[in-house]
């Protein structure tokens, strides 16, 4: 496995560790809730491109409305999600609920003419721990996309180990 070079500073270190968690696809009309009720995310299938769309509410008000949202799941209060080159920005986000903070924490690499924002696809596969598991294809129209993604898991660290400080 390659890790990857990008650590997120602190973005979950309040949050509870979700401890093997598969990370799926929801369906259409899925209401996918974070463990304190606080905010959740509304999975709808766009009109017009068919894609998954992932409406992100925090206490009941509206934040954010994800085209080509594509693999999800809570770790605490924290929602890690990827978004397909197909129908979105491409790259993996966390939105941490607590903090209204949202950050793109895996970027494309690479653009085309068909896709200015990015051909990257990252697909999600289990959040253990700190540790997110997914697989990287660098061109999402690769006749060998489905091969690409099966040819190594990546990681990601989600938060980095930090000092505590006391002013005692």
């Amino acid at each position: 496995m390659r890790r990857a070079a990008c650590l997120v500073a602190g973005i979950l270190a309040a949050s509870v560790w979700a401890q093997g968690e598969p990370v799926t696809v929801p369906a259409p009309g899925a209401e996918l809730y974070s463990p304190s009720h606080a905010c959740f995310v509304k999975v709808l299938e766009d009109t017009g491109t068919h894609a998954l769309r992932a409406r992100l509410y925090a206490r009941d008000r509206l934040v954010r409305d994800v085209l080509g949202a594509r693999e999800m799941a809570w770790a605490g209060e924290v929602l890690v999600y990827a978004v397909s080159p197909a129908a979105g920005d491409p790259g993996v986000y966390v939105w941490d609920c607590r903090r209204a903070t949202l950050r793109q924490v895996l970027r494309p690499s690479r653009v085309s003419s068909a896709h200015p924002r990015g051909t990257d696809v990252y697909e999600l596969e289990r959040i253990d721990g700190d540790t997110l598991y997914y697989a990287h294809a660098p061109n999402v129209e690769s006749p060998t996309l489905a091969q690409d993604l099966r040819n190594g898991v990546e990681t990601l660290r989600l938060a980095t180990p930090h000092s505590m400080i006391s002013l005692r």
